[in-house]
């Protein structure tokens, strides 16, 4: 799943999905969520996460002021086509 959000409660409850909660989302977008009512699920989800937190890079406001120009470039690329996406 592209760009998904996951949210563990209380260890005992997973949902998994592409939405936002705003009405783009469920209205224009048709985004759902999947909600598993299993302590495994949650616990395996909560394993992965904890995974990627260690292996992932950081990316701070440096990084961000010393992007290069063809970066700049696509980022307002993105900008520009964000309400068709």
């Amino acid at each position: 799943v592209l760009h998904a959000k996951v949210m563990i409660i209380d260890g005992e409850i997973a949902e998994v999905g592409s939405s936002n909660y705003d009405l783009r989302s469920y209205r224009l977008n048709y985004e759902v969520c999947a909600v598993m009512y299993h302590s495994d699920v949650a616990r395996e989800l909560t394993e992965q996460f904890e995974r990627d937190l260690a292996e992932a890079t950081p990316y701070r406001l440096e990084d961000h002021m010393h992007r290069t120009s063809f970066e700049r470039m696509l980022d307002q690329a993105a900008r520009l086509l964000s309400p068709l996406l």
